[in-house]
Order: C-alpha cells, then sequence, then structure tokens
C-alpha cells in the first residue's frame, strides 16, 4: 500500500499560506480558509465575525504560529490572543 501525497494548502494560485497546512484567500467577495487543501472557512466581504472566528480558530488548531495567523488576518497577536480568549469579541 502507497502512502498519499499530502494535499496542497490551497486549490488557489492566490492564496496566501498561513504555515505548511493551510492558506487564505480575500477578494471583494469575501474570504476562504484551506486547510490541507480542504475549505475550511469562509465569510462574506463584511462579514467580521466569521473572519474573526476563522482566524481564532486557526491559531486554536494551530496551522500556524499565532503570529503567522495574525500577520496574514492584518492584526496584531494580541488581538487575535484576545478573540481566541473572549468570542463575544467576534462580534
Amino acid at each position: 500500500m502507497t502512502a498519499q501525497l499530502p494535499l496542497p494548502a490551497s486549490m488557489d494560485a492566490g492564496a496566501v499560506p498561513i504555515g505548511a497546512a493551510a492558506s487564505l484567500v480575500e477578494d471583494e467577495e469575501g474570504g476562504r480558509v484551506f486547510v490541507h487543501g480542504e475549505l475550511s472557512y469562509g465569510w462574506d466581504a463584511g462579514d467580521s465575525v466569521s473572519r474573526r472566528f476563522a482566524a481564532a480558530k486557526l491559531a486554536d488548531i494551530k496551522a500556524g504560529s499565532v503570529a503567522e495567523v495574525a500577520a496574514v488576518f492584518g492584526v496584531d497577536p494580541g488581538t487575535l490572543w484576545r478573540w481566541r480568549q473572549d468570542p463575544g469579541l467576534w462580534t
């Protein structure tokens, strides 16, 4: 039996990598996060709650370091830390 090669972090050529396992695609319609090539999170433009949720969960599952996730989402690591600690801040 042969082992399957890992899927790419994203199926979209314009994706921004987040660590070795995930990637982010954002455009005027919203955003999409892929983890090992699978669409894991998505949001429409202007949906800051879902975007914050995705960032917090990516840090929780260690898809990348807190610093990597924060940088890709354009926030300070302290802000991401607060989102992870208090889900009420997603709104």
